[in-house]
């Protein structure tokens, strides 16, 4: 019944490219990973990720950066779902690097997008994928930020608990109910939480 789905929705010809091609896929990225993680992190590299692309919380404090003149020599990259969108917005941002984030075939990250995940010093998203699906390539002098896009009241993050515990989230309203919520489901007390954008003084 699987297989019947993915061929009434990707086609015939897709459907065998992604059987054939997923497990090609992984185990190409098991030895990939393995070299990407001793690559240095770009202290000046900055990572943003968000659904649906370029938009939210995400969108708002790349802004922030790209906007202040501290920053004009950093180089801030985003991840995209739709590749469309990669040529729309290239042109439009400086000293912003676009890249495809998922592979249509196989379902999986990038290569190129897991080489940015792995080089970039500040990474900033909204959902949890692709991030904390890569946990693993997570370095010690990187700092992860999951910026949510509403209030938090999902218990969707118990899935991966690589990272939520070192979280630092941003949350300006609902403060009382918000830090009872996370501390029940995530351990995450309030000395670890942003309730005012500070997050410039984290560089």
């Amino acid at each position: 019944m699987m297989i019947i789905n993915k061929i009434k929705k990707k086609g015939v010809l897709n459907t065998i490219i992604y059987i054939i091609g997923t497990p090609v896929y992984n185990v190409i990225l098991l030895f990939y990973k393995i070299l990407i993680k001793k690559i240095k992190v770009n202290q000046k590299y900055i990572l943003f990720y968000s659904i649906p692309d370029f938009s939210d919380n995400a969108k708002i404090l790349y802004e922030y950066y790209r906007n202040s003149q501290k920053y004009s020599n950093y180089t801030f990259i985003w991840l995209l779902g739709k590749k469309e969108n990669i040529q729309k917005y290239k042109n439009m941002y400086k000293n912003t690097i676009f890249v495809k984030c998922e592979s249509k075939l196989h379902h999986g990250q990038t290569f190129k997008s897991l080489y940015y995940i792995a080089k970039s010093k500040l990474i900033f998203y909204t959902h949890i994928s692709p991030i904390n699906n890569n946990a693993d390539l997570k370095k010690k002098n990187q700092i992860v930020i999951n910026l949510w896009h509403g209030c938090g009241y999902k218990n969707i993050e118990n899935r991966s608990k690589k990272i939520t515990k070192k979280l630092y989230l941003t949350m300006h309203w609902f403060q009382e109910v918000y830090l009872l919520k996370q501390n029940r489901n995530f351990g995450i007390v309030q000395g670890k939480m942003l309730l005012q954008l500070v997050i410039q003084d984290m560089i």
